[in-house]
């Protein structure tokens, strides 16, 4: 008993490694954190792709990804070792107005069809059609996926003015209820307990998942396009906005929020950034990263205090993401790696696209298996996918000795 109890632990540890991205910010918390454990130094570039992908999501040892060009838009499902196209959906001459959210065995996306905007469920194994829903409204944002306890799955999306959950039985969607929210643009949302935080441009709300009722918690004086999905710390029932703020106030902030309940959120506390995009990520140890004036800050999420500052280097409008004690980010002349603790830098991968002088580069998507980034050269012509393999880590000596031995003993026991 005491072996099998061995052999169980040790299938534990080596499972709770994998780890996929398969939605906005790689969770739904928008943490930015994959919690993959990566070395920088051993990841090796496998392909890259044409112009024209974004919204890039690592399952297993699948890329699914939305692609435009001139004829039109495309959901495509790509082998992530060799980057060969698995199965596309074209939908010639319309635009594609959210990117894509893998759950289950589907895929969810808003896309402006025939001029009519619909909330769209492909099977994700064969991109076969399953159903769609008409939302109506211009644009939609990342879609939020969550199973219900009546079965199936209740699938909320942000929309221009408003949120709205629809229901998905495996076969057909339904609404459940909608609301109408001060936004002038679509806005990801972000869970937290039984609520969705939306951030749009000074109007923050926090909507029960169950019901749609809405809590208008931050009224900025202002309002416009634009906005930035809530980093949720579900471990402390905190969340943080990087966002233009208020009238009357600094124009760009980063704000933390304690969550008490849906109808209670009181302010922690307000940092003042540069006026660009890009929201923050979460580490392991609760600390913020972000870009802000050309360098990643690394701050205390209980203070806003800065702790530590990279050299400057050309990034600017990126997000960045994290893996296991590194911080990955974009910048002009290549993707970088820094040490998620001191900010010190740890490598660079170069651009791949090598067509001109300083192509944007921003890393997009992180798992157990691989790296995505984007490079854009010209930018008009969109982002080239380049996918990066992330070497299986070794088992360690010990390890493969004790499974050696658990082997051994129950040889022996058989006879």
């Amino acid at each position: 008993m005491r072996w099998l109890l061995v052999v169980g632990l040790l299938s534990v540890s080596l499972s709770a490694m994998a780890g996929d991205w398969s939605t906005s910010q790689g969770d739904h918390q928008r943490t930015g954190n994959s919690h993959a454990s990566i070395d920088a130094n051993q990841v090796t570039k496998l392909w890259t792709g044409e112009q024209g992908y974004y919204g890039v999501r690592l399952v297993g040892d699948t890329v699914y990804a939305s692609f435009s060009n001139s004829s039109g838009f495309e959901m495509r499902c790509l082998d992530a070792g060799t980057g060969a196209i698995k199965w596309k959906r074209s939908t010639t001459q319309d635009q594609q107005q959210g990117v894509p959210e893998v759950f289950g065995d589907y895929i969810a996306y808003g896309i402006n069809k025939s001029g009519v905007n619909r909330l769209e469920i492909l099977r994700a194994d064969t991109g076969a059609f399953v159903t769609s829903i008409i939302y109506g409204e211009s644009s939609a944002a990342a879609p939020l996926a969550r199973a219900s306890a009546s079965g199936g799955y209740d699938i909320t999306l942000g929309i221009n003015n408003g949120t709205r959950t629809y229901h998905f039985d495996g076969a057909n969607l339904t609404e459940k209820w909608r609301t109408s929210l001060s936004l002038s643009a679509a806005v990801t949302p972000s869970e937290l307990g039984q609520s969705a935080i939306y951030a749009g441009t000074g109007q923050y709300y926090s909507i029960d998942l169950a019901t749609g009722a809405a809590n208008h918690f931050f009224d900025g004086g202002i309002a416009g396009g634009g906005g930035s999905a809530a980093v949720v710390d579900a471990a402390n029932n905190n969340f943080f906005i990087r966002a233009t703020y208020e009238l009357n106030g600094p124009r760009t902030a980063i704000t933390a929020w304690h969550y008490n309940s849906q109808n209670s959120i009181t302010q922690l506390w307000t940092k003042q950034t540069s006026d660009q995009p890009g929201g923050p990520a979460l580490l392991d140890n609760g600390d913020l990263v972000f870009v802000d004036s050309g360098k990643l800050l690394r701050i205390s999420s209980q203070t806003g205090a800065t702790i530590a500052t990279s050299a400057p280097f050309a990034g600017f409008w990126q997000t960045p993401v994290v893996s296991n004690g590194l911080v990955w980010v974009g910048n002009d002349d290549g993707a970088r790696v820094y040490d998620s603790m001191s900010l010190n830098l740890v490598r660079t991968l170069p651009s791949p696209v090598n067509s001109g002088p300083g192509p944007d580069m921003n890393v997009v998507a992180l798992s157990d298996r691989y790296v995505a980034t984007f490079s854009a050269y010209p930018r008009d012509n969109g982002t080239a996918l380049t996918l990066y393999a992330v070497p299986e880590p070794a088992v360690p000596v010990l390890l493969v000795g004790s499974l050696g031995l658990v082997a051994r003993r129950l040889r022996s026991r058989k006879r």
